[in-house]
């Protein structure tokens, strides 16, 4: 049989009840207004969310990358406590274990 990920059988954890996430969403697709146009407040949400990285906050920017891209996970060779410096050697992946960008010097 093929081993499955996921919780276990009978696991009721995913159907608990969240009133704080169900009155969020609720009120989250509320219609409301933005830049003249009908639209829901998730949608402002994003928007302003989405404008505040092209100003250059750059917690915005960092935070929309981390959510479309997955947060980078350092990932750790053998020689990166005998050379002494915890990075060296190392290289960044992303959560599905992809290289996020160039490793770092040797």
């Amino acid at each position: 049989m093929a081993n499955k990920v996921g919780a276990p059988l009978g696991n009721k954890n995913a159907t608990k009840n969240k009133p704080i996430t169900e009155e969020l969403t609720k009120v989250l697709h509320e219609e409301c207004e933005h830049n003249g146009e009908k639209t829901i407040k998730l949608r402002k949400l994003v928007s302003v969310w989405v404008d505040s990285a092209l100003d250059g906050d750059r917690n915005a920017t960092k935070e929309i990358v981390n959510r479309i891209e997955g947060t980078p996970v350092q990932s750790r060779g053998p020689r990166s406590r005998i050379l002494g410096s915890p990075l060296r050697g190392t290289s960044l992946t992303t959560g599905n274990g992809e290289k996020y960008g160039a490793t770092w010097p040797r």
